[in-house]
Parts: structure tokens; sequence; C-alpha cells
């Protein structure tokens, strides 16, 4: 944050321990807050873990919620069965299913790591990608839209579910005019949060933000142990 806080808008010349910047605008706003929440210049990590505690329990909230509505529409198909016994065991297993997921959200050590250990940007993100998943299956796509594309402006990894958003607002929408409304309310979240690089150095923004031909070296590999 050092960088883009000091008025530095070439995300060629905006770097960290890690390397360069690589994540679109909305995750400077969103650290730069944390940075400032957290003394001012980021040196109170207990307060940045407090914060990233409400995230965490918010982000398990959702993710739960989710299940429930899933769950709840396998039990409406379950209740349509040709026998008492079948939807004892349907029940049966909608319950545990859902107890299952409940442990995997709350007792993954990952995401706790991710979370509280790293405060990496991946749970801000995909706990508002989780709320857009959340609007979308309400049928509210317009604000489904709108958290998506903040999602991708913290982390492009987002956009891996662009494919399958598209997908649902072809199979939803009235009309083909009524989709490009929803696709025109994510890009234009996109161009706002981004106004302040696409003014200044454009190329360089889209350059590193969407770097799609981004290589990982194996060192920072926190995932799997490939060797």
């Amino acid at each position: 944050m050092e960088g883009y806080l000091s008025g530095e808008r070439d995300y060629n010349n905006i770097r960290g321990d890690t390397g360069p910047l690589v994540y679109p605008a909305g995750f400077l706003y969103l650290y730069s807050c944390l940075r400032k929440l957290a003394g001012g210049d980021g040196s109170n990590i207990l307060t940045a873990q407090c914060i990233f505690v409400a995230l965490y329990l918010a982000n398990a909230a959702v993710v739960l919620s989710l299940y429930t509505t899933a769950l709840r529409c396998k039990r409406l198909c379950s209740l349509y069965s040709d026998s008492a016994e079948k939807r004892s065991l349907a029940a049966a297993h909608l319950t545990w299913s859902w107890r299952f997921a409940m442990g995997l959200t709350c007792l993954s050590k990952r995401v706790h790591s991710i979370f509280f250990l790293r405060l990496f940007n991946d749970g801000p993100a995909m706990l508002l990608f989780y709320i857009s998943a959340w609007l979308l299956v309400r049928s509210k796509w317009r604000l489904g839209c709108f958290a998506y594309s903040c999602a991708v402006s913290i982390k492009m990894n987002v956009l891996l579910f662009a494919p399958g958003l598209l997908l649902l607002l072809l199979q939803s929408q009235p009309n083909l005019h009524a989709t490009v409304n929803c696709l025109a309310i994510c890009a234009s979240v996109q161009i706002i949060l981004g106004t302040p690089f696409l003014r200044t150095f454009p190329l360089s923004y889209f350059g590193k933000a969407f770097e799609l031909d981004r290589v990982f070296f194996y060192k920072w590999t926190v995932n799997w142990k490939v060797r």
C-alpha cells in the first residue's frame, strides 16, 4: 500500500515483498482501509485479525445459507417420493449433508490460515462472490452482478466463475437486452473502480491487474506440493 498511498498510479511501479501488484483496484481500496484501521500504518496486526474474524464469520454464514437453500430445494423434491421410507432416508441424507458442509466450512485449517494468519485477499473476494451467489439464487440478478464484479475487483481469480454466470443470465433473463444490462453492471463497476489508473496508465493497469498470462513460481506455491 505504500506506493499507492504515496500517489503512485502506474501499476508497473507498485510492488511488494512478493513481487509486483497483480490485483485490480478494489484490492488497493480494501487494504488501504485495513491499513488505516490497523494503526494507520498497518502495524496493529491484532486489529486486522479481528476484522478478518468478522469477515470469516460472515463468509461461513453466507456459505451455510447457500447450503440451506440447496437442501431445501432437494427436500421439496423428496416430498414427492413414492414411499415413506424413501422420504425418511432422503431427509436423513439432507440433514447429514448440511452437517458435513458445516464441518467443512467451520473446521477447515486452510480457511483459518487464509483469514486469521495470512489475511489474504482470497477471503474478502470469496465472501463477495458467495454474497453474489446468494443474491443470484434469489433472482436478484442486478445486485448479484454488482457483488460479483466487486469480488473480481479484489482478486481476478473470481473471473473463473464468469462462464457460469453468463450461462445463468442467458437462461434466466427474459431477453438479450436484460442480459446485456446485467453485464453492463459488471463492466461499469470495473471501470469506476479503475478510473484513477485508467486515466493515467491504462495499459499498465490492464496488463498487471488482469494479467491472463501470469506465471506462478513454485517457491510461492501454498496449496499443493508437486515435487
